[in-house]
């Protein structure tokens, strides 16, 4: 219960938890969300829409910031970048993000 403690004396804190990556670099951070919430803190993740799905199925408040990577890796630029080894190629992400802003605003 050390951050019980810690905690108690300075009140509780609004904490933001940004991810990306796969299933499995998101778990321990919502691991440490849902610890950091019985602690008593305020706790909103910012990821990708499959992150912040995943978190709200634990009633956990969250916002898409980015684009799914394994849409842009399926996406044609995705495709060419990937036949190609020239992962560089994908750097023009931006481009995937706007055309499809719509489908990150849904989430």
């Amino acid at each position: 219960d050390f951050g019980r403690g810690v905690c108690a004396a300075m009140g509780p804190y609004r904490i933001a938890i940004a991810t990306q990556g796969t299933r499995g670099d998101f778990q321990p951070a919502l691991s440490l969300g849902l610890g950091l919430i019985k602690a008593g803190h305020d706790v909103k993740f910012f990821g990708n829409p499959d992150h912040i799905r995943m978190a709200a199925e634990f009633n956990l408040p969250g916002a898409s910031i980015s684009i799914e990577v394994k849409d842009l890796l399926a996406s044609e630029r995705g495709l060419r970048a990937m036949e190609s080894g020239d992962l560089a190629k994908l750097g023009a992400s931006q481009d995937f993000a706007t055309d499809n802003k719509e489908d990150m605003e849904k989430d």
